[in-house]
């Protein structure tokens, strides 16, 4: 709950690593970057199920999919915030591979950059 996740990076998964399902509750994911060839999610990655609510999300990036958030299983997003986030591939915020509910939230300044790009926001 209301965890500030800021400035990390990784190979995937830049500021958070799942291997199940994953709820956060407030909080803030910013700047965070996943550095891999073929890397998901700058800011979070997870096989499991993604459930976030009222979290904000910006200035997050990607060096092939999914500038913030990339969820192989559903993922649910509550009040949640994405701004400036980047991937070039697809999905310059959110990449969701197996389906996506919203409820509230903005999607601002998000962006995928290649010429063939897949979802300048959202990438289902």
């Amino acid at each position: 709950t209301n965890s500030m996740i800021l400035s990390n990076s990784g190979g995937v998964g830049g500021g958070l690593w799942a291997n199940g399902n994953v709820t956060l509750n407030g909080g803030d994911f910013t700047a965070n970057s996943c550095l891999a060839s073929g890397c998901l999610g700058g800011a979070i990655y997870t096989n499991g199920t993604l459930t976030a609510s009222a979290v904000d999300f910006a200035n997050n990036s990607s060096v092939s999919d999914g500038g913030a958030v990339a969820s192989i299983g559903l993922l649910t997003l509550i009040n949640s915030n994405f701004d400036n986030n980047e991937a070039p591939d697809s999905a310059g915020a959110v990449w969701a591979f197996a389906g996506l509910k919203i409820n509230g939230g903005f999607f601002t300044n998000n962006r995928c950059s290649a010429v063939n790009c897949l979802g300048g926001a959202v990438d289902i």
